[in-house]
C-alpha cells in the first residue's frame, strides 16, 4: 500500500513538471493524466505542443534535471546514445548536471557498516563525514584505511534502488502507451527504456564498476604513464578504492603541465584500450582525467565502459581509417559489416554517407570524430541498427577529442591515430609469427580438422543406416575422385597465393626497405606470382589428352 501511494505521488509530480515545461502532451500521450486540466484529463482536448519546436531539447533537459532520480540518469544515457534519440536532444542532454544534496553522514556510516559487516572504526583510521561529491546514485567520502592507505569510499544513496525501480516502471508504462498510440514510433520508446533499465541495473551494483577497475588495473599494470585506482573492497552498495592525488583537467586553470605529453598519453592509452585490449573507458571528459606528479595520467569514474569483440575491433579500425582518409565508400562498407541488420536500405545508407562526407569537406571547423555520430544517425534513418558497443566507441572518441582540445585546441585525434595503427598492426604481425601465435593457429587448425572429421563420420553413419541413397557407377567414383583431387590442388594454390599477398601487405613498411617497400613484401609478391603461373599452367593443361582422367 505504501509503495502504491508513493508511486501515485511520484506520477503526480512527474505530470506537474512536464506540464510546467510545456511537455504536457507527452504526459497525456503516455497515459499520465491525473494532474492535467479537466478537458485534457478526460481526453476531450489535446495538450498543446510548445510554440517553438526548437526549444524541445532544452525543455526536456530542464524537466529531467528537476525530476532527478532515474530521469536525470536517463537523459545522461541518451546523451551517449545518439542512435536512440534525435541529435539535437543527445547534444542538449550532455549538459545535464547530476548534483543533489548529500544525505546524512550517519546514514552513510550505517550503510558502510551493514555492507562490510564491521564497524567504521574497525575498517578506517579516519573517515571524513563531509562528502567530496554527491549525485543521484551515490556520494563519495575520503577515508584512511587501518593500514594507512588514503582511499575514497563510494556509498549508494539509501533509497536509490527503490527510486530508480519506481521511475523505470513509470517510464515503461508510458513508453508502452506511446507506442500503442503510435507516438515517437521512429524511436521505439519501449526499446529505449529497456536499454536504460539494463544500464541502470549495472550502475546500481558497484561490483560491476569494481570489476572494470580491476580489468583496467591489469591492462595498465606495466604502464609508466597511466594509473587507475586500486580496489580495496566492494559490495553491491559500497566501493572502496585508492585515492589519486593530482589535478583534474577540469580544474587545470593556470597550472603548468606538459600539455602535449598529456594528450599523447591519453590518446595512446585510449587507442590501445579500443583496438588492442578491446575494453575501454567510455567517458573520458576533463573531470575524469587527472594529471599526477611526474606527468603521469590518472583515470577516474569507470561507470561507463565498453567491450569489443575482435570482429568489432576490426570494424572500428576500418571506420576510423576511412574517416581519416575521407573515404566514404570504405566508411559505409565498414558500418554495413558491423551492423546488426543486413536487410536495411544499404544503398540509401551509402548515398547518405557519401553526401555526409561531401558536406563535411566544406565545414570550416570540422571535427573528424563527429563523423561517427553522423554515420550512426544515417544508419538508423535507413533501418540499420548499429551495435551499441560501436556507438559507444564513437561517443568515447568524440569525448576524448574534446578533452584533448582543452589541452591543445588544434589537436586532430583521427590523424594522430593513423600512426598508432601502424604500430598496432606491427605488434599483431609479430604476435602472429611468435611461438604463441603459431601454437594458437595450429590449435585452430586442429579444431577445424576435428570438426570436419566429426561431420564426415556423421555422413558415413547416415550411409550405414541407409538414410542417404546414392546410385552411381564405378567410373563416376573415379571421375569424382579425379575432380576432387584437381579442385583441392587448385584450392591449395589459391590459398598459398592469398596468404603470400596478405603477408606482403602486412610487412610492406617493415625494414629493410628497397624503394620504400619492404624486401619481405617484394619476396612475398614474387612468390605469389610464381605460384599463380604454376596454377594457370595446370588449368591450361587440364582437358588435354592424357592429362584429364575423364578422357
Amino acid at each position: 500500500m505504501v509503495r502504491v501511494i508513493s508511486e501515485v505521488k511520484r506520477l503526480s509530480h512527474i505530470t506537474r513538471v512536464l506540464v510546467k515545461y510545456g511537455l504536457g502532451y507527452i504526459a497525456q500521450s503516455g497515459g499520465m493524466r491525473a494532474d492535467l486540466p479537466f478537458c485534457q484529463r478526460m481526453g476531450v482536448c489535446k495538450m498543446p505542443l510548445p510554440q517553438r519546436v526548437s526549444e524541445l531539447p532544452s525543455l526536456a533537459r530542464r524537466s529531467f534535471e528537476e525530476l532527478g532520480g532515474a530521469f536525470l540518469k536517463f537523459g545522461q544515457l541518451l546523451s551517449i546514445r545518439p542512435d536512440l534519440v534525435p541529435p539535437e536532444f543527445a547534444d542538449e542532454f550532455k549538459s545535464l548536471q547530476d548534483r543533489v544534496p548529500p544525505f546524512e553522514a550517519a546514514e552513510a556510516r550505517a550503510i558502510i557498516e551493514r555492507e562490510l559487516g564491521k564497524l567504521i572504526t574497525q575498517q578506517f583510521l579516519v573517515f571524513d563525514d563531509e562528502p567530496i561529491g554527491s549525485a543521484s546514485i551515490a556520494q563519495v567520502h575520503r577515508a584512511t584505511l587501518r593500514g594507512g592507505s588514503a582511499v575514497v569510499v563510494k556509498v549508494q544513496r539509501p533509497d536509490a534502488a527503490d527510486v530508480f525501480a519506481q521511475d523505470i516502471d513509470i517510464m515503461r508504462r508510458a513508453a508502452q502507451e506511446l507506442e500503442r498510440r503510435d507516438v515517437l514510433k521512429d524511436y521505439s520508446p519501449a526499446t529505449v527504456v529497456e536499454e536504460f533499465e539494463r544500464y541502470t541495473r549495472r550502475e546500481l551494483d558497484f561490483r560491476h564498476e569494481a570489476s572494470a577497475l580491476r580489468h583496467f588495473e591489469h591492462m595498465f599494470q606495466r604502464s609508466k604513464t597511466i594509473v587507475v585506482p586500486h580496489v580495496h573492497d566492494v559490495t553491491q552498495r559500497v566501493l572502496i578504492m585508492s585515492e589519486l592525488h593530482g589535478i583534474k583537467l577540469s580544474h587545470l586553470g593556470t597550472h603548468h603541465v606538459d600539455r602535449h605529453k598529456t594528450v599523447k598519453i591519453l590518446v595512446d592509452g585510449m587507442l590501445d584500450q579500443l583496438f588492442v585490449h578491446g575494453f575501454f573507458h567510455g567517458d573520458l571528459h576533463p573531470g575524469n582525467v587527472m594529471v599526477l606528479p611526474g606527468g603521469r595520467v590518472g583515470l577516474l569514474d569507470f561507470g561507463i565502459t565498453g567491450a569489443l569483440t575482435p570482429e568489432l575491433r576490426k570494424r572500428g579500425i576500418e571506420m576510423y581509417v576511412a574517416i581519416a582518409h575521407n573515404d566514404s565508400a570504405a566508411a559505409a562498407t565498414a558500418l554495413q559489416r558491423a551492423s546488426l541488420d543486413k536487410d536495411g536500405d544499404i544503398e540509401g545508407l551509402r548515398r547518405d554517407i557519401h553526401e555526409l562526407f561531401l558536406e563535411w569537406e566544406d565545414e570550416q571547423h570540422r571535427l573528424p570524430t563527429h563523423m561517427f555520430h553522423r554515420m550512426f544517425r544515417a544508419a538508423r534513418q535507413h533501418g540499420i541498427r548499429v551495435p551499441p558497443e560501436i556507438v559507444l566507441v564513437g561517443k568515447a572518441l568524440v569525448t576524448l577529442e574534446a578533452t584533448c582540445r582543452v589541452l591543445d585546441p588544434d589537436f586532430n585525434l583521427v590523424a594522430y591515430g593513423l600512426g598508432h595503427f601502424k604500430e598496432i598492426q606491427a605488434k599483431e604481425l609479430r604476435a602472429a609469427f611468435s611461438p604463441a601465435g603459431v601454437r594458437s593457429r595450429l590449435r585452430s587448425a586442429h579444431d577445424s580438422l576435428a570438426t570436419f572429421s566429426e561431420d564426415a563420420l556423421a555422413i558415413m553413419d547416415r550411409f550405414k543406416r541407409g538414410t542417404v541413397h546414392v546410385d552411381i557407377q564405378d567410373t563416376d567414383i573415379r571421375h569424382l575422385g579425379a575432380d576432387m583431387n584437381a579442385s583441392s590442388n587448385r584450392l591449395s594454390y589459391a590459398m598459398v597465393i592469398s596468404a603470400l599477398l596478405v603477408f606482403s601487405a602486412l610487412v610492406i613498411r617493415i625494414n629493410p626497405l628497397v624503394g620504400g617497400v619492404s624486401v619481405f613484401s617484394v619476396a612475398g609478391v614474387g612468390a605469389a606470382i610464381v605460384t599463380l603461373l604454376v596454377l594457370l599452367v595446370s588449368i591450361a593443361r587440364e582437358g588435354k589428352k592424357g592429362i584429364d582422367s575423364h578422357t
